[in-house]
C-alpha cells in the first residue's frame, strides 16, 4: 500500500491510500470464491454456479465486500505505520463513502488499484514550557505533618490533666467562667481565636481576663497541664489497634485520602489554569468526543446531551480535561527524574490489586485484557507530573 499525505493546516491531514492491483485481485478472488459457495442462482444448485455467472449477478456485492475489507486493512496499516501520531480514527472522505448509487468504498482505478481517501487529525506537536515555579495560593500537601498532628490528636485523647499554679502557656487547657451559668474550656494553641489566645496567655487560675472588643470580663477557673502519653503499642491498643505500626499505617492511609488528595485536587485546578494558558495547542476533536463519552458514563448519563448549552458546557469541561492531561503527559516526558521505574510501577499495581482483593498477576491480566493497562500507567505518570508541579510551585503570599 502506498500513502500520500497532504497537510491541510494545523493538525488536519488528508491521505490517499492506494492498494496495489495484486492485493485487490487476491481479495476479489477470495470474496468471489466465498460468494460462489454460498450463492443461490436460478438454474444451479447452491454453490455450483459458474464463477462468471456469480460475478455478473453479485458484482455490486463483491465490490462492496472487497472495498470494505481492503479499506479496513489499509486504514489499519496506515495507523500502525504512524503509531502514536494519529489522533482518533481516520474518516473516509464523503466522496469515497457508500451511497445509494454506489455501495462500495473508494475508487477503482484503471490500472486495477484501489484508492481510499481519508481525513484525520494528528497529535499536536507540543513541548511543555513554563511549568516550573507556578504559583499557588494555599499550602502544599504534607502528609507527614498531617500524620504527626493525627498522632498528637490520639495522644491528646488519652492525656492526663495536671493542675498548674503558674501562668497559662501554649498547650495548656484553660477552663473559663464567663458568668455564673457558663463554663468553657479551651486549649491554648494556633487553632483558637487570636484575641481569645492573647487574652488568656499568661493568666493564672482566679485571674480576670477580657477579650479585645468585648465589654464583659471573665474569670480563669483553672489552668491544667496536659501530660501526653508516650507513642507506643499500649496507646495504640487503647485506640483499638494491635500495634503502633498498625495505627500509623491506618492514619497514613487517611492522611492520603482525607487530607492530601482533596488538597491536591484543589491545587491541580489552580495549576491547570496556568499550564493551559502557557501551553496552547489545537485539540483533536476525536479526543474531546471520546472524553465526552467517558464523562457521560461517569455522570450516569445514558446518552450525550443534545445540541445546546448543556452539551456546550460538557464539551468545554472535557476540552479542559484533555488539555490538562496532554500537558501533564508532556511534563512527565520532559522530566526524566520523575519517571517511574519498572519496580515502582509493579508496586503501584500491587497496591491497586490489594485494594481490589485480587492477586497482582490476575489484576495485570484484567487490565491488559480490557485494554486498560496503558490508561492505568498514564494515570500514575500524570500523578507523578502533578507531584512534580506542586513540589516546584511557589506559595503566593496572602
Amino acid at each position: 500500500m502506498k500513502a500520500e499525505v497532504q497537510d491541510l493546516g494545523g493538525i488536519k491531514r488528508q491521505a490517499s491510500l492506494v492498494v496495489d492491483k495484486k492485493t485487490v485481485d487476491s481479495e476479489n478472488d477470495s470474496v468471489l470464491k466465498q460468494a460462489q459457495k454460498e450463492a443461490t442462482v436460478k438454474g444451479f444448485r447452491k454453490g455450483t454456479a459458474p464463477m462468471n455467472v456469480v460475478k455478473n449477478q453479485l458484482g455490486d456485492f463483491v465490490n462492496a465486500e472487497v472495498t470494505s475489507r481492503l479499506a479496513h486493512q489499509a486504514i489499519g496499516d496506515f495507523i500502525r505505520e504512524h503509531s502514536g501520531k494519529i489522533a482518533g480514527m481516520p474518516v473516509i472522505m464523503e466522496g469515497d463513502r457508500p451511497n445509494m448509487r454506489r455501495r462500495y468504498v473508494g475508487e477503482f482505478n484503471v490500472d486495477g488499484t484501489l484508492t481510499i481517501n481519508i481525513e484525520f487529525e494528528v497529535e499536536p506537536d507540543l513541548v511543555a514550557k513554563n511549568y516550573v515555579g507556578l504559583s499557588i495560593s494555599q499550602e502544599k500537601p504534607d502528609p507527614d505533618a498531617w500524620l504527626l498532628r493525627a498522632l498528637n490528636s490520639v495522644q491528646d485523647q488519652f492525656a492526663n490533666l495536671v493542675p498548674s499554679d503558674g501562668p497559662a502557656v501554649e498547650g495548656n487547657q484553660v477552663t473559663l467562667e464567663l458568668d455564673e451559668d457558663t463554663i468553657s474550656t479551651v486549649v491554648l494553641g494556633p487553632d483558637i481565636d487570636k484575641d481569645v489566645y492573647n487574652a488568656l496567655i499568661g493568666k493564672k487560675a482566679g485571674e480576670k481576663f477580657s477579650v479585645a472588643g468585648e465589654t464583659e470580663e471573665g474569670t480563669v477557673h483553672s489552668v491544667d497541664i496536659k501530660e501526653l502519653p508516650a507513642l507506643n503499642d499500649e496507646l495504640a491498643q487503647l485506640s483499638g489497634y494491635e500495634s503502633l505500626g498498625a495505627l500509623k499505617k491506618d492514619l497514613r492511609l487517611r492522611a492520603e485520602g482525607e487530607y492530601a488528595m482533596p488538597l491536591k485536587a484543589k491545587l491541580v485546578e489552580e495549576l491547570s489554569d496556568q499550564l493551559i494558558a502557557a501551553n496552547d495547542f489545537e485539540v483533536p476533536s476525536a479526543w474531546i468526543d471520546n472524553e465526552m463519552k467517558v464523562a457521560a458514563g461517569r455522570f450516569g448519563l445514558k446518552e450525550l446531551p443534545k445540541e445546546g448549552p448543556e452539551r456546550d458546557s460538557l464539551r468545554e469541561l472535557c476540552e479542559r480535561s484533555v488539555r490538562r492531561s496532554f500537558i501533564l503527559d508532556k511534563v512527565y516526558d520532559a522530566e526524566e527524574s520523575i519517571h517511574l521505574s519498572t519496580d515502582e510501577m509493579y508496586t503501584l499495581t500491587q497496591a491497586e490489586a490489594q485494594r481490589n482483593n485480587v492477586d497482582v498477576e490476575a489484576y495485570l491480566t484484567h487490565l491488559k485484557n480490557n485494554n486498560s493497562y496503558e490508561a492505568f500507567v498514564s494515570f500514575h505518570e500524570q500523578i507523578r507530573a502533578v507531584d512534580f508541579l506542586i513540589d516546584s510551585a511557589v506559595v503566593k503570599e496572602q
